[in-house]
């Protein structure tokens, strides 16, 4: 996993990825399209993909603040539109996130 801060003027930029011994191939995802529309154009767009490290050395990835757009990228990966809640003792927020069903990373190292 990687993330990068861009400023979003419009400029594109390229991700990618890589595998080596710590990271085989095999554990890297399927790239998915998703729409990049604002929330004005398409309310079910994901706007926000979150990331959660909990506990220490153990990650969930993708959540969203809310079920709507969890929804969303199940439907788009394949899946029926349906997601799961998730909650994290040591998250400050103490949010609920949710995460699609088809494709999450759950326990990830």
């Amino acid at each position: 996993m990687a993330s990068l801060t861009v400023d979003l003027d419009g400029t594109p930029f390229n991700v990618y990825f890589g595998a080596d011994e710590d990271m085989p191939v095999d554990r890297i995802p399927n790239p998915q399209l998703f729409s990049l529309t604002t929330a004005e154009e398409n309310p079910d767009t994901p706007q926000t993909w979150y990331y959660i490290e909990s506990p220490d050395g153990v990650f969930t990835y993708p959540l969203f603040a809310g079920s709507n757009e969890a929804n969303s990228v199940d439907t788009a990966q394949g899946g029926a539109g349906s997601s799961n809640g998730y909650s994290f003792p040591d998250e400050p927020t103490s949010n609920t996130w949710y995460g699609p069903v088809t494709d999450i990373t759950t326990s990830g190292t």
